[in-house]
């Protein structure tokens, strides 16, 4: 008895790395090497204490996103082929579903800059913002070092002294030439740069400091600011030099670098994974060009020997593999599904009630309509009303596809 040769079938996950290959890169680099080389590489600025940190936690979030998104390949290629088991014809929420969906790769890809460029933004700005907090200024006529802040907070105390005095000076003259006498003389609300020292951890460099306050309950507070370097290595070397506990923003921009990789991550899985899923369900090109997918048909019945109920049943008008969706019975009178209210001793429902779900209020409602019925019954004859609409829309598509073919015109011709 000679012994069958053993088969060697690849995993899935092999064939999905097999099939990723064709776009040069193997998986596993792109979900974890990228994040990696890139820090390396100093393609986007990092504060260096954090650079390990934020690419260590982007390269484990990817592979655990690629982990979970080959996972749910099931559930993405019904997502993707919706009705595609030997018909071309889905139901008509499925398809406008999966025209979605297809859309969510391009979206992510966008988010996905959007990310890019916010993370690049908030690098500049915690910059800017670690500047301003290591910066000194000279007190006049000392040698002694004030913070930044506290010279700032100073110059509007003055502003406002200044202010106060005027008002004292000038309290006789007329309203409009003291308003427009202190606008000349009080900068708040106005453009006001400072020189200032940057001194943190190494660096001794001078900086300029443009402040802009405005009016607050008690005094002045500053508006906006913005920090001018003096040379283009002093940023470079506070983003290298900073600790990572006085880095600002730190956390926020982690959220922003990882979201942006995770979001590119996914664009390219999603991308990938269709073209995968389609080999594996063996559908060509051709097959999803020449014959897209069908919608469904939806109409209204009525139920047979049950006044006063109605229901929807969505179908395929050529393809009787898919079967009907049928929604109801729902009550003509309110449009909603009837609850038993009184029920006989045989079972039978004797009057209706409803739902009543307006204003976040969950109560129930009485309806007018007369029972005389048990709900399996009801229920039974709306299956058969919904089957029956079916067959009859079905013969009347049919008779009118007959009608339309070329050989009805030519037999009609010859008549």
């Amino acid at each position: 008895m000679t012994a069958k040769p053993r088969i060697q079938q690849k995993y899935p996950l092999q064939k999905f790395a097999t099939f990723f290959k064709g776009y040069g890169v193997a998986l596993s680099l792109i979900t974890a090497a990228l994040p990696v080389g890139i820090a390396i590489s100093d393609v986007f600025p990092f504060f260096t204490s954090i650079k390990a940190s934020i690419t260590a936690a982007t390269s484990i979030g990817a592979y655990l996103l690629v982990g979970f998104i080959f996972s749910r390949r099931h559930s993405i290629a019904r997502i993707y082929f919706p009705g595609r088991s030997g018909t071309t014809t889905g139901y008509l929420k499925d398809v406008r579903f999966s025209r979605l969906f297809g859309l969510l790769s391009a979206s992510l890809a966008l988010l996905s800059i959007v990310f890019f460029l916010s993370y690049l933004s908030l690098v500049d700005k915690s910059v800017n913002d670690a500047a301003f907090d290591h910066a000194f200024q000279t007190a006049p006529g000392t040698s002694e070092r004030i913070p930044i802040r506290a010279a700032i907070n100073n110059q509007i105390l003055e502003i406002v002294k200044m202010r106060k005095q005027k008002r004292k000076q000038k309290q006789e003259q007329e309203q409009e030439q003291e308003q427009e006498q202190e606008l000349e003389q009080n900068p708040i609300g106005a453009l006001v740069t400072l020189r200032g020292q940057l001194v943190a951890y190494g660096i001794d460099k001078p900086i300029w400091i443009t402040y802009r306050a405005q009016e607050g309950l008690g005094l002045p507070t500053v508006r906006s600011y913005s920090v001018q370097f003096t040379d283009k290595d002093t940023p470079q070397e506070l983003r290298e030099r900073l600790p990572s506990t006085s880095v600002p923003n730190v956390g926020l921009m982690a959220f922003y670098f990882l979201s942006a990789f995770l979001c590119c991550t996914s664009a390219f899985i999603l991308m990938g994974l269709k073209e995968y899923l389609q080999e594996g369900l063996g559908l060509s090109d051709n097959q999803l060009i020449f014959r897209p997918m069908g919608g469904t048909e939806k109409r209204r019945f009525d139920i047979e020997h049950a006044a006063g109920f109605y229901g929807f049943v969505e179908f395929s008008p050529l393809d009787a593999s898919l079967e009907p969706r049928i929604q109801g019975p729902l009550c003509a009178l309110h449009d909603k599904p009837p609850l038993p209210l009184d029920v006989d001793q045989d079972g039978k429902v004797i009057s209706w009630q409803h739902r009543n779900e307006a204003d976040y209020k969950k109560s129930l409602e009485p309806c007018q309509l007369k029972g005389g019925i048990t709900v399996s019954e009801l229920e039974g004859l709306r299956d058969k009303s919904a089957m029956k609409t079916v067959r009859d829309y079905r013969q009347t598509f049919g008779e009118a596809q007959e009608n339309s073919t070329p050989e009805a015109s030519v037999l009609e011709g010859h008549g």
